[in-house]
């Protein structure tokens, strides 16, 4: 998800207020630049040992990607990043949510 405010930076007034920035979902990145990302995605999200779900973050100037965070709990409102990528994967946000909850029960270890 490529994330534009339409003015200044993507500030709580931006993120949380609808109409306030575009996204495009897909980013608009070549097939080149998105292999790139994935596989910094996904070695950034491995060397920190996440399970089950979370987000990984870049900043990106046309050139290079710098890596900004992992959000180890994404929000999960209609302008939330995480359910508007999985939709654009064809997985609905109800689906999104079961899959987790699955996925966690299987992973959780008895006390």
């Amino acid at each position: 998800v490529e994330v534009k405010p339409k003015l200044g930076w993507y500030d709580y007034e931006n993120k949380y207020t609808k109409g306030n920035t575009i996204y495009e979902v897909p980013a608009k990145l070549s097939a080149k630049e998105e292999k790139v990302i994935t596989d910094y995605a996904l070695r950034i999200y491995n060397a920190f040992g996440c399970e089950i779900y979370s987000r990984v973050d870049f900043r990106y100037n046309g050139e290079d990607f710098y890596f900004l965070e992992v959000n180890t709990l994404p929000g999960m409102t209609a302008l939330s990043l995480t359910p508007m990528a999985a939709k654009e994967a064809g997985i609905s946000f109800g689906d999104l949510l079961e899959k987790i909850i699955k996925l966690s029960i299987f992973r959780c270890k008895p006390i």
